[in-house]
């Protein structure tokens, strides 16, 4: 491959993040009342989604992260670091939730494992954005199943 073929190649990889392509449906975008309730908490989610529309695993996806200093579940002696909104390193002891809709449901996903499944790792499905926002709240800061399996772990 010639340096140009190469050069082209990777620009046309790159042409998907241009914004113009970067354009998400509408029904998989959070609303502003979800965005808003999981920042009430202390969690960490951007205004736009993370991952590209055609993601193959979480199109159109928001990344949701509890910092180390915000009160609520920990399951990491280390942790681990992230860049906030504004553009600061911060620490989480939490697993990152991928958070993305079909369109029709609303899927929660924590994949730490490769090859996967793991402890502590799984991916669930609501009929609402509100019933996966509560699932979240719940994650972070209840006690539950999936975070008690990730301590138990080895």
């Amino acid at each position: 491959m010639t340096k140009k073929e190469h050069r082209d190649r990777l620009l046309s990889r790159l042409s998907r993040f241009n914004p113009e392509n970067l354009k998400h449906p509408p029904e998989r975008l959070l609303t502003w009342a979800a965005v808003s309730a999981l920042r009430d908490r202390g969690l960490h989610v951007e205004n736009h989604p993370f991952y590209p529309p055609d993601h193959v695993a979480f199109p159109s996806g928001y990344l949701v992260i509890l910092p180390s200093s915000v009160p609520g579940n920990r399951i990491y002696t280390v942790g681990t670091q992230y860049i906030d909104l504004e553009r600061k390193t911060q620490v989480t002891q939490m697993p990152t939730v991928q958070f993305w809709s079909d369109g029709k449901q609303w899927q929660l996903c924590v994949a730490e494992y490769i090859p996967g499944p793991g402890p502590g790792d799984f991916i669930e499905h609501f009929d609402s954005e509100t019933a996966a926002v509560t699932a979240l709240m719940h994650y972070f800061f209840d006690e539950n199943a999936h975070v008690a399996s990730a301590i138990a772990a080895p």
